[in-house]
């Protein structure tokens, strides 16, 4: 319903506010259901809570959004909503959700702390709402330290003022209790809510419980991404053998931002080490099954603490961003302490785990899962009043009343307790869509075949379907299907665009662009076809003109989409369009892991306008795009310098020794400590360098003339040491298999005068063996430091780079450090490269020393390979020693 003016809003607040509820089962309203994204622990508190209330009566709710904050906005507690009205008018959807409502539940987690920020704002507001319009508000499930501490603080009044007209409240931890007894407000003493639905999770599923040698580290609010690194390089050293350790994350929908930072960035520091493993659990059972068979769980997250107190698993816990976690350790009888995480990591956390390998049981809670599922239902006590009169409802009307909601996860998780209800055909396609949100696929792949046996038309549900069996990875089955879908759907858009996107992820790509060209006639506009198509154009037909064509199209109808307008540069840059390209490029500021990892390290500086300024500039690379933007933005250096700019050049630490090699005077920082004893004018991010001095390709000269090939003469006869690098390890692995070549396969290139070629490895990773083979099975003996991976040891590769007169290489990270050190290179590219190494290029304007031979279709390294083998017999032919 929607209001027109203040006179409705205050007539329809006075009729619901007055009225007194006839319904026989009353209709409740969960505020703050946490159901949808951040975790899983949150996700199980969240729907304990609704499954208790769905047998009372219908339950609508109030979500929270992703960073923990409610959409209302700023919000002044003593001055934005003074009246009722007033707050329905600038929340009509929020207002008549309570309004609507008999019972307003209020799940109130981790969000009632803090001297009043947006979070507890927005909770008090609705409670003060709805106490307004005479509703029954009960507080449960909930930690509350105002001041973010045990102690009093000023924003205590406030809190009191709304709290203690609150019908019921039950707290999760001593502490909070002590908060309410302090000012006079009845509360009592019950336990989160996880428990409850692990324990009905136990009955649901069959939970693993083999223990495994491992160790899971899960991260939290009050946790760095370095201090979670340097807990794992502490385990990773400490144990041995077959004891992985493992980052354990996931959610219902999306990622906690630290989650979601960690995802990405661990996998790339890790990718070399077998015993480390990133685990992102896909439902709630996968999660507790990981936790619950764990030899030991280092976690900084409350509701995973409640985890291994639920499993009995030993842990290690650190302090969250309020006292919640000490509360409810010291409680049930945690004997360890409970760290501290801005203490030095190895000082607090070497001694617990001393005190783990030697036995000791401290690290385990005393109370058992029975009790604490007797002490989580105290949270469901006001259901035992005048509620307790209220009739059982049946699965049937339960189902029903959901499918009406719209509320997919709530329905997806109570389905799981009433699997074999008669519902409607509608309801089931419903709850099958419900079920795909949630990522519980196969579960939805079966409600899709309950539902397409009796409507075999219902094309909602065959999309449904081709996206469950891809995601079971099910690749045979969803190609019969979408085949079949494109006879029986010839003229359905929705449906071609998903049998595209199906063929796609299966691998036919140019039966994907030829169905999404389909959808396109039909519909021109259809953004999925279109970028599917473009997609196709740019990494695999190399029509850049084409898939500019279709791009600039999409942003025609969403200019803002952050992924396009980057694939858009994409392909301005293969196309040579250099200074639009990087326009578009930069949008890749706004894409959310970007976006979350940038805001972490956001110091608030200005931004540079690229003119020479007094005080000290600081240079940040973007190193989360891989170490190939570093060297890139390193080559603004020599710009840097002759316009006479003071600055500092923010580099990962381990590759400092290349760096300060070749360019001893520079300043370098490491990143995330940039602000330590540096203060700075200004900072400009590669992207934006890119932008004000990359326009045209006469913009490259300056720092080109600084990275031109050197091949000096030999002084006297001696072999060509040729650097060699054959494989990458980027974590999209299909850009590993386009890109890496197989040792064997360049047998003609150590066939190249070999009297006269000293091979020198230049590879990272581990690659004893394959050298071993080579020189078995080749006959070729390349130099190599036995035991030696450049991943960690940086100095290593900088002095094989000092060694070698030329590379041939891969497109990997040692071909650019490579070009810094104007090293002659033959690089090796597929048949579409990155963008870096554009299509008009046959030398790189980046690094002209870098001779760029490209395959010429695609999977043809044999022609590559025999057009180095004939340009290193020409360097060859010019390296001889003067008589």
């Amino acid at each position: 319903m929607g209001w027109v003016n203040n006179k409705m809003l205050s007539k329809r607040f006075e009729q619901l506010s007055t009225q007194t509820p006839t319904r026989e089962n009353p209709r409740f309203l969960l505020i703050n259901y946490t159901g949808d994204g951040y975790h899983w622990g949150c996700y199980a508190t969240s729907h304990a809570i609704t499954r208790n209330l769905l047998q009372k009566g219908p339950v609508d709710i109030i979500s929270v959004s992703q960073n923990g904050q409610f959409k209302l906005g700023n919000v002044d507690l003593s001055q934005g909503y003074a009246d009722a009205p007033g707050f329905a008018e600038k929340h009509p959807r929020i207002a008549e959700q309570i309004l609507g409502a008999d019972v307003v539940v209020v799940n109130g987690e981790g969000t009632l702390h803090g001297a009043l920020t947006r979070g507890p704002i927005a909770l008090l507001v609705m409670i003060r709402f709805a106490k307004a319009a005479n509703k029954a508000v009960h507080l449960i499930n909930h930690s509350c330290f105002p001041s973010d501490t045990t102690a009093s603080c000023r924003a205590d009044a406030a809190y009191v003022s709304i709290l203690h007209a609150v019908d019921s409240v039950v707290v999760r931890d001593v502490a909070s209790l002590a908060f309410y007894e302090r000012n006079e407000i009845p509360a009592h003493l019950g336990f989160d809510c996880l428990p409850l639905y692990y324990e009905a999770t136990l009955e649901d599923h069959n939970i693993a419980s083999a223990p495994l040698p491992d160790i899971t580290v899960i991260g939290g609010v009050t946790m760095s991404l370095d201090q979670v690194s340097k807990i794992i390089d502490i385990l990773l050293a400490r144990y041995g053998g077959n004891c992985k350790v493992t980052y354990l994350c996931g959610s219902a929908g999306s990622l906690a931002k630290e989650d979601k930072i960690a995802e990405h960035v661990l996998e790339q520091k890790y990718w070399h080490e077998e015993r480390f493993q990133l685990v992102n659990a896909r439902t709630f059972p996968e999660f507790m099954s990981h936790i619950r068979r764990s030899r030991l769980l280092v976690t900084g997250r409350f509701h995973y603490a409640i985890a291994a107190m639920s499993c009995g698993i030993p842990f290690i816990a650190y302090k969250s961003n309020t006292p919640k976690t000490e509360a409810v350790l010291n409680e049930h009888g945690y004997g360890a302490p409970i760290l501290d995480p801005c203490a030095p990591i190895s000082e607090n956390l070497v001694p617990i785990l001393d005190q783990f390998d030697s036995g000791g049981k401290a690290l385990k809670t005393t109370t058992p899962l029975s009790t604490l599922v007797e002490l989580a239902n105290e949270n469901f006590s006001f259901l035992h009043g005048q509620l307790a009169k209220s009739p059982p409802r049946s699965p049937k009307d339960i189902l029903d009343g959901l499918e009406k909601s719209g509320h997919h996860r709530v329905i997806a998780d109570y389905f799981t307790i009433a699997p074999t209800t008669q519902i409607s055909i509608s309801c089931r396609a419903s709850i099958a869509n419900s079920l795909y949100i949630s990522k519980r696929y196969a579960d939805a792949l079966a409600q899709c075949d309950i539902v397409l046996k009796r409507q075999p038309a219902a094309r909602g549900v065959v999309i449904t379907r081709l996206k469950c069996l891809m995601e079971l990875g099910q690749v045979e089955n969803a190609m019969t299907a979408a085949r079949s879908a494109l006879e029986r759907f010839p003229k359905a858009p929705g449906v071609l665009a998903a049998v595209a996107m199906t063929l796609q992820q299966a691998g036919d790509l140019q039966g994907a662009v030829a169905v999404a060209e389909q959808t396109l006639r039909i519909n021109p506009q259809h953004k999925r076809a279109l970028l599917i198509a473009a997609r196709y154009y740019l990494t695999v037909a190399g029509d850049f003109q084409k898939a500019t064509h279709l791009l600039r199209k999409y942003l025609t109808i969403d200019p803002e989409n952050a992924y396009v307008n980057v694939q858009l540069g994409m392909a301005l840059a293969q196309s040579g369009i250099d200074g639009e390209a990087f326009d578009h490029l930069s949008y890749r500021s706004e894409m959310p892991i970007v976006k979350l990892r940038h805001g972490e390290t956001d110091y608030q500086l200005p931004k540079w306008d690229g003119l020479p300024t007094d005080g000290r500039l600081l240079v940040r690379p973007e190193p989360e795009n891989g170490v190939g933007y570093e060297v890139l933005c390193a080559t603004f250096i020599p710009e840097l310098e002759h316009i006479g700019q003071s600055f500092s050049f923010a580099i990962q630490p381990r590759f400092r020794p290349f760096f300060e090699s070749v360019f001893p005077h520079v300043d370098f920082v490491d990143v995330g400590n940039e602000l330590d004893g540096k203060s700075y004018v200004a900072e400009v991010h590669f992207r934006d360098i890119c932008k004000m001095r990359r326009r045209t390709r006469d913009d490259f000269a300056f720092s080109a003339s600084h990275f031109a090939r050197i091949l000096e003469k030999p002084t006297k006869n001696r072999k060509l040491r040729v650097g060699l690098s054959w494989h990458t390890a980027s974590i999209q692995r299909d850009q590993t298999a386009k890109r890496s070549i197989a040792l064997s396969a360049l047998a003609p290139l150590f066939e190249t005068q070999p009297d006269r070629v000293q091979w020198v490895n230049l590879q990272y990773g581990d690659v004893d063996q394959e050298i071993k083979e080579a020189q078995l099975e080749l006959g070729v003996l390349i130099e190599h430091q036995q035991g030696c991976d450049f991943v960690a040891d940086n100095a290593a590769l900088t002095a094989a780079l000092n060694s070698v007169d030329i590379v041939v290489s891969i497109d990997n990270s040692t071909a650019f450090f490579a070009g810094l050190k104007q090293k002659p290179i033959l690089l090796m590219v597929p048949h579409v490269s990155h963008w870096i190494w554009g299509e008009p290029d046959k030398t790189s304007r980046w690094l002209p020393c870098v001779d760029i031979v490209r395959q010429p279709s695609w999977g043809d390294w044999a022609s590559v390979i025999h057009e180095v083998q004939v340009r290193l017999g020409d360097v060859l032919h010019e390296w001889k020693a003067p008589a």
